[in-house]
């Protein structure tokens, strides 16, 4: 198949000068890679202006932290039972803290 019939998402990463590409055949999926990628601009933002004056305070950035951390966990558990049903075996990712 040609590459301009590939449904081909690129992002490139700002750190480095690679990109990565992601076939993404789902279009729940695409829409959670946007998801994805609009989540970490706003974290970006977030860091940036974390305790500055007039900026985010500490205590609601740390609550939409959590908040985020409980969103993924809870689409985590989502995706074992999805993935259960669908006879797929689902690698779950690792916790980190940021």
């Amino acid at each position: 198949m040609a590459t301009s019939q590939k449904k081909v998402i690129k992002k490139t990463a700002r750190r480095t000068p690679t990109a990565k590409l992601i076939d993404v055949r789902s279009p729940l999926a695409k829409q959670m890679l946007h998801l994805v990628v609009q989540f970490d601009l706003a974290y970006d933002h977030l860091k940036a202006h974390w305790k500055e004056m007039g900026g985010i305070p500490e205590q609601e950035a740390l609550e939409l932290m959590a908040n985020a951390r409980q969103a993924v966990e809870a689409f985590s558990s989502f995706m074992d039972e999805f993935s259960e049903r669908a006879g797929f075996d689902y690698c779950p990712p690792k916790h980190s803290r940021p």
